[in-house]
């Protein structure tokens, strides 16, 4: 029995031990731009059955409890301002396709900045701080054909003096010598996010689990998408009070279960000091 009770408590604790881990992930990464909250699921352990009564109920035992499964809070974050052109911002739901490692990926932070692309000179692409490269469609169709990139019909290999990112993912270009490739922004949604794979920097990816809402991205405003704002960044939607909360939680329920085997402890001395 005091080995069944000791297992008991030492799964509480590790089940708790990947909870603290979540919320200090969440809290680690309060400023970071579109990161979104994750949550760890609990499922009961296999669970023993040692008969049954007359009257129908069974005797029944838990072995305790396992961690089953992270999910995400794809609640939008706070929108803030930038000074930054080459920032996009997205107000309501989808993901902004990008090309990540030569494969497509999907993500919710828009931090570009509007570089020289190194593989062709005179040409400028939307680029995120991990490498990440803005995809776009062409004319009104948003399905992703290339990067979306600027250059100069005359050949002078200079960044646009001004550009702007409608709330439709229209992209274009000042001085009208600049021509726009692929430059239609379109998002995409999925019915299961959370089947996607996550990567570092904010990047996903599907999987053969994955449901996307349209075979490719929408117009942003469109079945069910948000819309693009130029100029700005959707913050992190972590609440360092619900997380302060959920730490103290799940610091209290840990010493519950590590309380259960200081008793288990107890009542096995208990019995091995009785006496014949």
């Amino acid at each position: 029995m005091a080995k069944g009770v000791f297992n008991l408590a030492v799964t509480g604790m590790l089940a708790q031990q990947d909870r603290m881990a979540i919320i200090g992930n969440n809290i680690a990464n309060s400023q970071t731009t579109g990161f979104k909250t994750s949550k760890l699921s609990f499922q009961e352990e296999f669970v023993t059955h040692s008969g049954q009564y007359i009257n129908g109920t069974h005797n029944q035992f838990g072995n305790g409890v396992r961690s089953s499964g992270v999910s995400s809070d794809w609640g939008s974050g706070a929108i803030e301002s930038t000074s930054n052109p080459a920032n996009v911002a997205i107000a309501g739901d989808g993901f902004l396709p990008v090309a990540y490692n030569n494969t497509l990926y999907y993500c919710r932070a828009g931090d570009f900045a509007l570089v020289e692309d190194p593989n062709s000179a005179g040409t400028f692409i939307f680029m995120r701080p991990n490498g990440a490269i803005l995809l776009g469609g062409v004319g009104a169709d948003p399905a992703v054909t290339d990067y979306v990139r600027f250059t100069d019909s005359l050949g002078a290999g200079a960044a646009p003096t001004s550009y702007s990112i409608s709330p439709d993912g229209t992209v274009t270009a000042l001085p009208a010598t600049i021509t726009v490739a692929n430059g239609t922004v379109g998002l995409q949604r999925f019915n299961n996010p959370d089947s996607m794979q996550r990567l570092e920097g904010g990047m996903y990816r599907p999987t053969s689990l994955t449901s996307a809402t349209t075979v490719g991205p929408a117009v942003p405003g469109t079945n069910g998408c948000g819309t693009l704002m130029q100029g700005s960044l959707e913050n992190s939607n972590a609440d360092l009070v619900t997380e302060f909360t959920n730490m103290i939680i799940t610091q209290r329920a840990f010493q519950a279960n590590s309380k259960t085997i200081t008793t288990a402890d107890e009542m096995l001395q208990t019995v091995l000091s009785l006496k014949r």
